[in-house]
Protein backbone atom coordinates (compact mmCIF):
# COMPACT_ATOMS: atom_id res chain seq x y z
CA UNK A 1 0.00 0.00 0.00
CA UNK A 2 2.97 2.27 -0.19
CA UNK A 3 2.84 5.15 -2.57
CA UNK A 4 -0.86 5.89 -2.20
CA UNK A 5 -1.52 9.33 -0.78
CA UNK A 6 -2.75 9.31 2.83
CA UNK A 7 -1.95 5.66 3.58
CA UNK A 8 0.12 4.47 6.48
CA UNK A 9 2.95 2.13 5.76
CA UNK A 10 2.97 -0.91 8.07
CA UNK A 11 6.30 -2.27 9.23
CA UNK A 12 6.87 -5.82 10.32
CA UNK A 13 7.87 -5.94 13.97
CA UNK A 14 11.35 -7.22 14.64
CA UNK A 15 11.49 -10.64 16.24
CA UNK A 16 12.35 -10.49 19.92
CA UNK A 17 15.40 -12.43 21.01
CA UNK A 18 14.68 -14.36 24.19
CA UNK A 19 17.85 -16.45 24.10
CA UNK A 20 19.23 -14.63 27.16
CA UNK A 21 16.21 -15.56 29.29
CA UNK A 22 16.87 -18.58 31.46
CA UNK A 23 13.88 -20.89 31.48
CA UNK A 24 13.27 -22.83 34.64
CA UNK A 25 14.00 -26.50 34.28
CA UNK A 26 11.30 -28.81 35.56
CA UNK A 27 12.20 -31.03 38.49
CA UNK A 28 13.30 -34.58 37.78
CA UNK A 29 11.63 -37.75 38.97
CA UNK A 30 14.64 -38.33 41.22
CA UNK A 31 14.11 -34.93 42.84
CA UNK A 32 10.45 -35.77 43.50
CA UNK A 33 11.44 -39.03 45.16
CA UNK A 34 14.17 -37.32 47.19
CA UNK A 35 11.76 -34.71 48.51
CA UNK A 36 9.22 -37.30 49.64
CA UNK A 37 11.68 -39.88 50.94
CA UNK A 38 13.44 -37.35 53.16
CA UNK A 39 10.20 -36.31 54.79
CA UNK A 40 8.96 -39.88 55.36
CA UNK A 41 12.43 -41.32 56.01
CA UNK A 42 12.12 -44.06 53.39
CA UNK A 43 14.22 -45.14 50.40
CA UNK A 44 13.55 -44.73 46.68
CA UNK A 45 13.01 -48.47 46.45
CA UNK A 46 10.48 -48.32 49.23
CA UNK A 47 8.48 -45.72 47.32
CA UNK A 48 8.48 -47.76 44.15
CA UNK A 49 8.03 -51.26 45.59
CA UNK A 50 4.82 -53.22 45.31
CA UNK A 51 4.10 -53.69 49.03
CA UNK A 52 0.61 -52.77 50.07
CA UNK A 53 1.18 -52.07 53.77
CA UNK A 54 -0.08 -48.77 55.13
CA UNK A 55 3.35 -47.49 56.13
CA UNK A 56 4.63 -47.51 52.55
CA UNK A 57 1.41 -46.61 50.79
CA UNK A 58 0.99 -43.04 52.08
CA UNK A 59 4.52 -41.93 51.12
CA UNK A 60 4.10 -43.65 47.75
CA UNK A 61 0.74 -41.95 47.17
CA UNK A 62 2.28 -38.59 48.02
CA UNK A 63 5.19 -39.31 45.66
CA UNK A 64 2.71 -40.12 42.88
CA UNK A 65 0.80 -36.93 43.61
CA UNK A 66 4.04 -34.90 43.63
CA UNK A 67 5.19 -36.48 40.37
CA UNK A 68 1.88 -35.64 38.76
CA UNK A 69 1.85 -32.07 40.14
CA UNK A 70 5.54 -31.22 39.99
CA UNK A 71 6.43 -32.90 36.73
CA UNK A 72 3.08 -32.41 34.97
CA UNK A 73 3.43 -35.91 33.58
CA UNK A 74 0.60 -37.83 32.03
CA UNK A 75 -0.99 -40.56 34.12
CA UNK A 76 0.67 -43.33 32.12
CA UNK A 77 4.15 -41.87 32.63
CA UNK A 78 3.69 -41.71 36.41
CA UNK A 79 2.25 -45.23 36.41
CA UNK A 80 5.26 -46.58 34.54
CA UNK A 81 7.72 -45.03 37.01
CA UNK A 82 5.90 -46.59 39.97
CA UNK A 83 5.21 -49.94 38.27
CA UNK A 84 1.47 -49.40 38.65
CA UNK A 85 -1.50 -49.10 36.35
CA UNK A 86 -2.87 -45.77 35.25
CA UNK A 87 -6.06 -46.42 37.24
CA UNK A 88 -4.08 -47.13 40.41
CA UNK A 89 -2.14 -43.90 40.09
CA UNK A 90 -5.33 -41.93 39.45
CA UNK A 91 -6.98 -43.45 42.53
CA UNK A 92 -3.93 -42.81 44.72
CA UNK A 93 -3.57 -39.20 43.58
CA UNK A 94 -7.26 -38.71 44.35
CA UNK A 95 -6.67 -40.15 47.83
CA UNK A 96 -4.00 -37.51 48.40
CA UNK A 97 -6.35 -34.79 47.13
CA UNK A 98 -9.04 -36.05 49.53
CA UNK A 99 -6.55 -36.06 52.42
CA UNK A 100 -5.57 -32.50 51.52
CA UNK A 101 -9.24 -31.48 51.72
CA UNK A 102 -9.73 -33.16 55.10
CA UNK A 103 -6.48 -32.36 56.91
CA UNK A 104 -5.09 -28.79 56.93
CA UNK A 105 -1.70 -29.97 58.21
CA UNK A 106 -1.42 -32.49 55.38
CA UNK A 107 -2.43 -29.80 52.88
CA UNK A 108 0.28 -27.55 54.26
CA UNK A 109 2.83 -30.35 53.92
CA UNK A 110 1.90 -31.15 50.33
CA UNK A 111 1.78 -27.45 49.47
CA UNK A 112 5.34 -27.17 50.76
CA UNK A 113 6.34 -30.11 48.53
CA UNK A 114 4.75 -28.39 45.55
CA UNK A 115 6.55 -25.11 46.33
CA UNK A 116 9.87 -26.88 46.74
CA UNK A 117 9.43 -28.62 43.41
CA UNK A 118 8.92 -25.26 41.73
CA UNK A 119 12.31 -24.15 43.03
CA UNK A 120 14.38 -27.02 41.59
Amino acid sequence: MSGAKGTVQMHKPRPVDYSHVKRPTPPTFKQVLTLVKHHYNVTDEYLINTDRNNYSSTPRHVAMWAARKGLAWKWDAVAAKFNRTRATVMRNVQKVEDMRDEDPAFKELTDSFENQLRQF
